[in-house]
């Protein structure tokens, strides 16, 4: 394991677009609902306006498109459940499972700390046998990211003390991550499936990686 990874108390991870590659189920699961909760298609442009954000902010995306609360309501509701029926089509990042194992074999915890819900996050978890000591999902918090409440939630829920949140290694795909990580004081590592690097470091990442080998070579 890398010097970098072996200093650290605790390891948060993203989930969409870090752990699970679930950004196009998302953006087809909204699709899906969208057309058949209004009975028109959305278009792609305003579509791929979602990815990376959290359900507060496409809710106000949609509001400005002129649909009523109910409707919303209706179609974001929609969207969760084709999401869960197709859970088992979401392939996990290589190597992802092996890091995860790793930190489990080191004795360093680690949690998810996500925009999805928790409901989502823990039906796909079960197909891959994986374990989190924390799931922070849209439910367990007020403010999502770029605020660093998520962050400091799942640190609380692996009982790593404030004075300790250097030592906690978050890990995401998105600028507003990078920064709401920061915000929350831990280091932020930069996983390069949605941004590039330049883009991540420029956020505040303190190291980027392109594949989860990086992190458990060494």
């Amino acid at each position: 394991m890398v010097d970098f990874l072996a200093k650290t108390k605790a390891v948060l991870f993203d989930f969409d677009g870090v752990i699970a590659k679930s950004h196009s189920a998302h953006l087809k699961a909204w699709k899906i609902s969208y057309q058949e909760m209004t009975g028109t298609n959305i278009s792609l442009q305003e579509l791929n306006k979602f990815e990376g954000l959290s359900i507060k902010s496409i809710r106000k995306h949609l509001a400005q498109l002129n649909l009523s609360k109910n409707l919303i309501d209706e179609i974001t509701l929609k969207k969760e459940k084709i999401l869960l029926e197709n859970t088992q089509e979401i392939e996990p990042y290589p190597s992802i499972v092996i890091l995860c194992n790793e930190l489990n074999n080191a004795n360093i915890p680690w949690g998810i700390v996500s925009n999805s819900s928790c409901k989502f996050i823990e039906a796909w978890l079960v197909n891959q046998w994986l374990e989190p000591g924390c799931i922070i999902g849209l439910e367990c918090y007020k403010e999502p990211k770029p605020s660093p409440e998520p962050w400091l939630k799942g640190a609380k829920m692996l009982n790593i003390r404030l004075s300790h949140h250097r030592d906690i290694l978050g890990i995401e795909d998105s600028i507003r991550g990078i920064r709401s990580l920061k915000k929350a004081g831990m280091r932020a590592c930069g996983f390069t499936s949605s941004n590039s690097k330049n883009d991540l470091i420029s956020a505040g990442a303190d190291i980027c990686i392109d594949n989860f080998d990086q992190l458990t070579q060494g």
